[in-house]
């Protein structure tokens, strides 16, 4: 629900938890899973993407607006 609020002009504020442990759940359960090769490498890559926004030190906006395809020039 990033930028809900923001959407609607109201105040919000953004909690995302996250510990490295869930990467490796993740993956466990990705080649655990019946999936076909291509899903599991579209799996793969989604879940790279979140740890990608997790680490970056770049703006959220920017970097969530990149990954629809878009650009933010501000801050």
């Amino acid at each position: 629900e990033i930028g809900r609020a923001g959407r609607d002009g109201l105040p919000s504020t953004c909690v995302l938890f996250y510990s490295p442990a869930d990467v490796h759940i993740l993956k466990f359960l990705i080649e655990q899973g019946n999936g076909t090769p291509e899903r599991k490498e579209n799996d793969y890559r989604k879940l790279q993407n979140m740890i990608d926004f997790v680490h970056t030190k770049d703006c959220l906006r920017t970097f969530i607006l990149g990954y629809f395809g878009e650009q933010y020039e501000g801050n």
